[in-house]
């Protein structure tokens, strides 16, 4: 089993989030991972905030995404995953 820290991120400054999952490969996990990236780019989503930063809504969903940190178990369990 292999565990891991997803940071999803947007594309706006301090727009992180983390969750932690668990899978025998990161590759397994990579579709709850996006889907869990798009949930928090909606969540952030703004008009006002996309006129400020000169994005269109599709430009700003294209620079969302998410990035894999394998950690270890105790990591992830201290860190909240179940």
């Amino acid at each position: 089993m292999k565990y891991f820290e997803v940071e999803l991120y947007t594309s706006f400054c301090g727009e992180q989030a983390y969750i932690y999952l668990k899978g025998e490969t990161q590759e397994e996990l990579e579709e709850e991972a996006a889907q869990a990236a798009l949930d928090n780019a909606v969540e952030w989503y703004s008009f006002t905030m996309a006129d400020d930063y000169d994005y269109t809504e599709e430009e700003y969903y294209e620079a969302c995404g998410f990035h894999f940190l394998e950690i270890t178990e105790e990591e992830y369990y201290e860190y909240g995953g179940t």
